[in-house]
């Protein structure tokens, strides 16, 4: 009895029967039972292996292909019928990927006009422009070492103009030459970086508060980038341009579908202990 049951021929009368069993219980399908082969559908097979190989394929090759894509198709139409695709998430994943590809589609055939560029780059100009760079002084103060160190910081601030106090020791560098905000920041934190690249020239100004401590800052330049021009970031512009496009169309198709539906979600109120 038990060599029986490991029989490759009993095992093949079973799954048959099994599926006999799931047609029976499946309803009926619109799935086509007649399955044509047209030239086209040969002409793409044969483009698919020569952009694969770089070279037609031959009679016995392309033979293979036309036999792997009627099995292929087979087993598609037989798994509409078993009812395969239902509740399947990876299969439901991809149609809808399918669907969102149409709305690239109609993205990638619209081009922008140089007027409509124009108003895009004005109103995204900070993406665009190059990063400003800002020079300035720093004296540190230590909030460890003093008992009342934000009223020490203002009276340094205060005697700036006759005499400059050297502040603290510390390893953060008391000259900063041309830096931008995005290097500051890695170097003082984002809230001096931000103070920094607000802050007017020529003057002693703070307390600035950091991670490290106190801070008195004297902006001496600031250099800020000029607004480019639609010729020197005219790829740019118009890569954002069109990515915007997209999102747009996928928005208002996101937006027509939830219109043609009528969708109702049913809430369940769990119970707490």
């Amino acid at each position: 009895m038990k060599n029986l049951l490991r029989e490759p021929l009993l095992h093949f009368l079973l799954l048959g029967t099994l599926i006999f069993a799931s047609y029976q219980l499946v309803p009926s399908s619109n799935v086509s039972s007649t399955l044509v082969v047209s030239k086209q559908r040969i002409d793409n097979l044969s483009n698919a292996f020569q952009a694969t190989w770089y070279r037609q394929p031959t009679d016995e090759e392309l033979n293979s292909l036309i036999d792997h894509y009627i099995l292929e198709e087979l087993y598609y139409r037989e798994a509409l019928i078993l009812g395969l695709d239902q509740d399947d998430a990876v299969i439901r994943r991809r149609l809808q990927q399918k669907v969102e590809f149409i709305s690239k589609d109609l993205s990638s055939i619209i081009d922008a006009s140089d007027t409509e560029l124009e108003q895009y780059l004005t109103a995204n100009i900070e993406k665009y422009r190059g990063e400003s760079t800002y020079s300035f002084i720093q004296v540190y103060l230590d909030p460890t070492k003093h008992q009342q160190p934000f009223q020490l910081a203002q009276q340094w601030l205060a005697g700036m103009d006759s005499i400059k106090p050297d502040g603290d020791a510390t390893m953060l560098p008391s000259v900063i030459l041309a830096k931008s905000q995005r290097v500051i920041s890695s170097i003082f934190g984002d809230e001096l970086a931000a103070y920094v690249a607000n802050a007017k020239p020529d003057l002693w100004l703070g307390p600035v508060a950091s991670s490290f401590g106190l801070h008195l800052i004297y902006i001496s330049e600031n250099q800020h980038q000029p607004v480019p021009s639609l010729d020197k970031v005219r790829d740019k512009v118009s890569r954002d341009w069109a990515f915007e496009q997209e999102k747009k169309i996928k928005n208002t198709m996101d937006e027509n579908l939830l219109k043609k539906y009528n969708i109702t979600v049913e809430h369940v109120n769990y119970a707490t202990n």
